[in-house]
């Protein structure tokens, strides 16, 4: 990209290079409210969406109605310029269509299944794929096999064991919608999976395909699990593998043997043999059989209908599951359009996953590479921490970013579907287009030009393949030593600095070419990747076809590197092979300095990252340097999620000598001083926690971009509190527990509402809703549209207290209040017939007047004709009042007339989830007075954004311990800029000058303490889904769980100023 086009883009870059979230379709969809939420899209940044069937979609799936919306979303879509995506299933993982495929059981997932029977207990099996007689010692060690094909030859001795191979059904399950997943490495189950979904989209709306419609995301297709238990599909165990029905044959025709004889060996360790060539066979086929039947023929249908393909496999994050599951993930995305990964939950470091997509990107040629992500991260995960997922997955290579999810409502099950909803119902979606613009310019920025990464690592997935078996697989020792190695060897190499990609052994072997540069030095290109240098390290077995790629690149005069013990196995068969080669390149021990400082030989554009004052290397900083004509890109990422760095010392071995900082937040620009020594540029910086900078390097630069100054901190008041406050939304009181009873017996003793609703759905033998609970379309269709068989009267009872009488009228809200009779402390409370909603259109409202409230105890008691359908949930009281907690117990007070520094949950708004806007006085700190307010500088389109200023001075605000999604600063009434993430902090110089005597800081809160979970213990989780808002025993508490909410220490007024002035 050449400069001009650069630096337009990044300033504003388009829709391509913004994200495109997973819009779940979670409800009785209307077209009038999809168009709305399309709009709201577009107001938060994103540059598209995937339209995606969830957990309580009640439009039925694939009918006409559903192409209606489809089309009428498309059509808008393509009016704002947004990029409209399919999604090819209902719910995930994709292939059976909702069950629409696998009610046919010829295509359902099926397994082989390996049983144990002592002599006595052994019984002739027909339908037996195989039967053998052995002698079996630590459940796992076999001797002497032997294959019996008749009843007659059933003549085991005692100590010997009988094994039993036998073909299994997958277990049919409510998430499948009481089917199963299909079997994917059969290409009939494919096909009919495409006739199905594929060709119905193309009758309905294929005339927009490869026009607004751009593609289509498959999710988490999979082979049947490998030797790995998946109870939560109801798929598999460790004593069985994948299989379809031709996999005798296509195993031979594959490999070159017969596979039943050795189904001993591939389950087993014969004569305690742990590693065997059949297993390593095995694990191939599937992944030959999986690509072909499913993957190719998936591309080709969409490539033959001008479709991009895009999604992600099942189970990426390491060696075994993705053994267990695609055998190879770097294989699969070759046979994606824009191939894609998911890294859920906040607290994931897997970054290797990342550099797997890119990898194999980068060498077939794939641009746009897709991350699923944010999802399972809860509501209240925040800007900054948006910020620290995104940030490590765009520098390995990720630039398409789906956000799970955007919820379509919140009605019933669909609200604790991986919250949050990063759509209308969080509080902050007016600001998202903050963190969009960040990321797009940040991904424009890390596609211009390419990566300097000379680095080939060979991927050790293989060397977990030759280990698989029954019951040892996930946890043998050997095993988790790979995981181990292959970990560290990604560590090292970030923290060295070392860029570099991984390489799959197959494709390698078939995409290479070994050349030399223009100065002379081997090359080793795989498909569209070149490298100086590769890197064997914590494999155990390698293919002989790479052994003999890299035995030529090392003749040719290229850098081969093993560390630590060679590979003792070739082709999973013991050899001294790759011992002998090793012997005759480079070789060092498997440890970080010298492994790495043979690394760091292969590349031509070294960087160090080191503690300006101590020299030490900044191993949490992680980077990536780009090569753009004559100028170089250089992305640092602090990954230390709780320490700025202080100085750092840059060194980059560069040509160019001029550096400008490119601001993604602000989209401004800043010259960087630095110094030029030898070969290598230096300079100085400094990174917030979890912080990032952009740098070009060239030779020419635009002399009216002003310099950044070395402003030192002069002075710094904390400014204690208690605040006047406002509030931007009504306060919340959550009624969450209720009494219940059934017809008319006795009322039951009061529960949290989840565990009400199941019991109410255990005494009448209804399956209980969850996120796998069957779709209520596909519930509907099986009822043939009948309406739901009614149960009974069931009637709920939810108390609160009341301390003092609000002024004015409160609201009540709740979902489909016309399905229920309310009253209020004996008063019916009435809903008009289209009531205004609260958050989601599910929230319905009505107003509850203050004369139906006393003192004391109050009871809202709800009534109705209970069926399947009928969802108990949780209601609400909105209001201008506060709220006392004392235990589970809720007590209706005055609003506090001030707001202390502190979590605001003890001060009167435990349940509060909008903005409170905090009124700060700041008089006598401004320095000379000016006449007026200056208006935030800013460049074009980036309202809002206030630069460093070029003068000698600058005065901040910050929060340095706050608890919300982000933090905004007013004065007067007038937005004068964002905090969105570290160091929470806001430039106020102008207001301070022009005299103004109050700043409003205002906290952006998250929706946690309003929609929870409210109750589980810990308060914090590694994840969230539906399972953490129905927790029990030590995970429940019957009191809240409440989020830290609000400013959590004093906000501080910090004045910089230039030292050398």
């Amino acid at each position: 990209m050449k400069p001009k086009q650069l630096l337009n883009t990044f300033y504003n870059p388009g829709n391509e290079w913004r994200g495109k979230p997973f819009w779940s379709w979670n409800g009785k969809l209307n077209k009038n409210e999809l168009i709305r939420q399309i709009h709201i899209m577009k107001k938060m940044g994103m540059g598209g969406y995937f339209m995606h069937s969830r957990t309580g979609l009640a439009t039925e799936y694939l009918s006409d109605e559903w192409f209606d919306l489809i089309n009428a979303c498309t059509d808008e879509g393509e009016k704002l310029g947004m990029e409209t995506w399919l999604y090819d299933e209902d719910r995930w993982p994709s292939g059976l269509a909702g069950g629409l495929v696998t009610k046919d059981k010829k295509y359902r997932e099926r397994f082989l299944h390996m049983t144990v029977a002592a002599p006595e207990n052994f019984e002739w099996d027909n339908d037996a794929v195989a039967i053998f007689i052995c002698e079996l010692k630590e459940k796992v060690i076999c001797t002497n096999p032997r294959q019996i094909h008749s009843a007659d030859e059933a003549n085991a001795k005692a100590g010997e064991s009988y094994l039993i191979f036998k073909v299994e059904l997958s277990k049919e399950n409510s998430f499948y919608n009481g089917t199963t997943y299909i079997d994917t490495m059969n290409p009939e189950a494919t096909r009919e999976f495409i006739r199905v979904t594929h060709e119905k989209y193309k009758e309905k709306c294929g005339e927009k395909f490869g026009k607004s419609i751009k593609g289509i995301f498959t999710d988490e297709p999979r082979r049947a699990n490998m030797f790995y238990g998946f109870p939560g599909q109801a798929s598999g165990s460790p004593s069985s593998t994948s299989w379809t029905d031709k996999m005798p044959e296509e195993f031979k025709k594959r490999t070159g043997y017969d596979l039943i004889p050795c189904l001993p060996e591939l389950f087993l360790r014969v004569d305690g043999n742990e590693v065997a060539k059949v297993k390593w066979d095995f694990v191939e086929v599937t992944q030959q059989l999986f690509l072909d039947n499913y993957a190719k023929i998936c591309q080709k249908w969409c490539n033959d209908n001008n479709l991009i393909i895009t999604g992600h496999i099942l189970e990426e994050g390491n060696l075994v599951m993705q053994t267990a599951f695609c055998s190879s993930a770097m294989r699969y995305y070759e046979f994606m359009d824009y191939p894609g990964m998911d890294e859920l939950s906040e607290g994931s470091k897997k970054y290797w996953v990342a550099k797997q997509l890119s990898s194999a990107g980068r060498q077939t040629g794939k641009k746009w590479l897709l991350s699923e992500l944010y999802g399972c991260t809860g509501w209240q995960f925040n800007f900054q921490s948006h910020k620290a997922v995104g940030d490590w997955q765009t520098l390995f290579g990720v630039n398409l970013r789906c956000h799970h999810l955007s919820w379509y409502t919140m009605k019933g099950e669909a609200k604790r579907d991986y919250p949050a909803s990063i759509l209308h119902q969080s509080g902050w979606w007016k600001d998202y287009d903050v963190v969009e613009t960040y990321f797009a310019r940040m991904g424009v920025m890390l596609n211009t030009g390419d990566p300097c990464r000379d680095l080939l690592v060979i991927h050790p997935i293989e060397s977990a393949w030759s280990r698989v078996g029954a019951y040892t697989f996930p946890n043998d020792p050997v095993v988790q030593e790979l995981e181990s190695k292959f970990r560290k060897v990604f560590d090292w190499l970030a923290s060295e600095k070392i860029d570099f990609d991984y390489g799959d052994e197959e494709m390698i072997s078939r995409l290479y070419k070994i050349r030399k540069d223009e100065t002379g030095n081997a090359i080793l290109d795989i498909g569209e990747a070149a490298y100086r240098g590769v890197l064997v390290a914590g494999s155990t077995t390698i293919r002989k076809s790479v052994l003999n790629v890299l035995k030529k690149f090392s003749e040719e005069g290229g850098k081969v590197i093993f560390a630590g013990e060679p590979p003792e196995y070739v082709n999973a068969e013991k050899s001294d092979e790759a011992k002998s080669f090793a012997a005759t390149v480079t070789t060092t021990s498997f440890d970080k300095k010298t492994a790495m400082a043979e690394c760091a030989k292969c590349v031509a554009h070294p960087v160090t990252i080191t503690d300006a004052e101590t020299g030490r290397v900044m191993e949490k900083i992680f980077c990536q340097l780009r090569k753009n004509d004559d100028e170089y890109i250089l992305v640092l990422l602090n990954t230390d999620l709780e320490n700025p760095t202080g100085e750092i010392k840059i060194s980059a071995k560069v040509q160019p000598t001029k550096i400008v900082e490119w601001d993604c937040l602000s989209g401004i620009r800043y010259k960087i001083t630095s110094n030029k020594s030898g070969e290598k540029i230096q300079f100085i910086t400094s990174l917030s926690t979890a912080g990032s900078k952009v740098f070009v390097i060239n030779d020419e630069i635009d002399e009216t971009i002003p310099l950044k100054k070395d402003l030192q901190i002069s002075s710094t008041e904390k400014l204690s509190g208690p605040f006047d406050y406002s509030l931007n939304e009504s306060n919340i009181c959550v009624l969450d527990s209720a009494e219940y009873k059934i017809n008319d017996g006795e009322w039951q003793i009061e529960l949290e509402i989840l565990k009400v609703d199941r019991a109410i759905r255990q005494r009448f033998n209804l399956e209980p809703r969850s996120g796998s609970m069957i779709q209520p379309w596909y519930r509907d269709m099986l009822r043939g549209h009948a309406k739901p068989e009614s149960k009974g009267k069931v009637s709920l009872a939810f108390s609160f207290n009341v301390e003092e009488i609000p002024k004015k009228d409160l609201e009540f809200c709740m979902e489909e209040p016309q399905n229920f009779s309310v009253k209020i402390n004996g008063n019916k409370i009435n809903f008009d017939e289209n009531p205004d909603t609260w958050i989601d259109i599910c929230f319905k409202k009505t107003t509850l007047p203050v004369s139906l409230l006393k003192h004391g105890t109050n009871r809202i008691e709800i009534e109705t004709d209970f069926h399947e359908e009928i969802d108990w949930e949780a209601i609400y009281l909105l209001g201008n009042f506060g709220v006392k907690i004392d235990g589970k117990n809720k007590t209706l007070t005055a609003l506090p007339e001030k707001l202390n520094i502190g979590c605001i949950t003890t001060q009167g708004l435990p349940f509060y989830s909008g903005a409170v806007r905090y009124n700060l006085p700041i008089e006598g700190l401004s320095g000379s007075q000016h006449p007026k307010m200056e208006e935030p500088c800013h460049q074009p389109k980036m309202e809002g954004r206030c630069p460093q200023r070029p003068d000698n001075e600058k005065i901040i605000i910050s929060a340095p311990e706050n608890e919300g999604a982000l933090i905004k600063v007013f004065a007067d009434d007038k937005f004068i800029g964002f905090a969105p993430w570290h160091p929470y902090e806001v430039d106020i110089t102008e207001v301070v000058k022009s005299g103004i005597k109050n700043i409003e800081l205002e906290v952006v809160l998250t929706r946690r303490n309003t929609f929870g979970p409210l109750h589980q213990i810990p308060l914090k989780a590694h994840a969230y889904g539906p399972g953490n808002f129905t927790t029990d025993g030590a995970n429940f508490s019957e009191n809240y769980m409440l989020y830290p909410a609000g400013l959590l220490a004093e906000p501080e007024i910090k004045r910089y100023e230039d030292m050398k002035v």
